[in-house]
């Protein structure tokens, strides 16, 4: 019924003309499709949470202040716990910085540090993964260190790891070899396994020049990019592989260098570029159907969400993040989520979890001296 509904949708919207308004609902609906005309928009609620909530995170004046990484910021576990990272650059130790990662129960508000990471190396990368409902975080510096984080009693244990990059969110690693066919899936959590027993190891064969980018949300599906030789230049427009997780190509596309995977398993968004103009295409893998998103009417913004029914953007007005939306993709409308100061806004970070229909924006704000940042964070509930 799945597939049956989306190939339908995407019929519906190549009939419809070219004005690309009218897009696929989500693939998690079952119910039938409705005439264009009769499509009720998305409706949403927006709660902001209380701000003593986040007092935990910087009460001793630990703060982020916009350098250093902040590749991942929150982090959902289930429908009511969320992960915080918070992330401080300390010039003392040479470069280095320190990283805290602290649990927060919606229903209840609590707030807990869970564990800390320091080190004077340079840069700190931070990847993630949960196993049986447990959440693993690496620290990929040039010492990796894997944390197993306990929530139940707000505590962690640490042992030494791999710097690596290619892990997918349930704990796996693709290994690869630059102009080598032979590619490799394995457990994280049974590393030393891979390199004692590697013809053991689940493997497949790709292009030799095509190289890892990203694992899909669900750990279904990996995006490789291919080259035209070992040292090819970036362009514009590129070249990807799609293979499932059991290693079977899914699909070949031509894309800026603008690919998103949606929450929503199956499903990503990329720029097709054709006659010099770009379309926003969001691409189902399991029929294989395309069908170009609305582009809406917001001339400068970037992406934070792309589902298949809805996107969020910030845009942006003289440098300076102005205000965030969501775009249904079934009416085309745009809709301002009216944050609290968004003319104050220095940064925003954005997670979906879509097993409750649920959006956590949390929101940097700049003081008068933009000397410090405080946080503002509300749940967009889509009904």
């Amino acid at each position: 019924m799945k597939l049956f509904v989306a190939l339908l949708l995407c019929i519906s919207l190549c009939l419809s003309g070219c004005d690309g308004i009218d897009a696929p609902a989500s693939a998690s609906q079952s119910s039938q499709v409705s005439k264009a005309e009769d499509r009720k928009g998305i409706e949403y609620e927006i709660e902001t949470l209380p701000k003593e909530h986040w007092q935990a995170l910087t009460q001793d004046g630990f703060v982020w202040d916009d350098r250093g990484s902040s590749e991942q910021k929150i982090e959902w576990i289930d429908t009511d716990t969320l992960l915080f990272y918070m992330y401080r650059v300390a010039p003392e130790l040479g470069g280095g910085g320190d990283c805290r990662i602290f649990s927060y129960k919606i229903s209840s508000g609590k707030m807990e540090l869970i564990t800390e990471y320091s080190t004077s190396e340079p840069t700190i990368g931070i990847k993630s993964f949960q196993r049986d409902s447990t959440p693993y975080v690496l620290f990929t510096a040039f010492h990796a260190k894997l944390y197993e984080l306990d929530l139940s009693d707000h505590s962690a244990s640490v042992s030494d790891a791999d710097a690596i990059s290619e892990l997918s969110n349930d704990g796996f690693v693709l290994y690869e070899e630059w102009g080598q066919p032979d590619t490799y899936i394995y457990d994280f959590l049974k590393r030393d396994e891979f390199w004692e027993q590697r013809e053991h190891i689940r493997k497949f064969q790709r292009d030799p020049l095509e190289r890892f980018v990203s694992w899909s949300p669900d750990g279904q599906h990996i995006l490789f990019q291919r080259y035209n030789n070992l040292n090819e230049a970036y362009t514009n427009s590129r070249s990807y592989a799609i293979y499932n997780s059991l290693g079977e190509k899914v699909t070949d596309i031509t894309a800026a260098p603008s690919i998103q995977w949606c929450q929503e398993p199956g499903f990503l968004t990329y720029t097709k570029l054709e006659d010099g103009t770009g379309s926003r295409v969001l691409l189902d893998l399991i029929s294989g159907e395309e069908c170009i998103l609305p582009v809406g009417r917001i001339s400068i913004a970037d992406i934070l969400i792309q589902e298949p029914n809805f996107s969020i953007f910030q845009s942006w007005q003289a440098g300076s993040l102005s205000e965030i939306y969501l775009l249904d993709h079934q009416t085309g409308n745009i809709s301002s989520l009216g944050i609290e100061d968004d003319n104050n806004l220095s940064g925003v970070c954005v997670e979906y979890n879509r097993n409750s229909s649920t959006i956590l924006l949390e929101c940097w704000l700049a003081n008068d001296d933009y000397s410090k940042h405080w946080i503002n964070c509300y749940l967009v509930k889509i009904k």
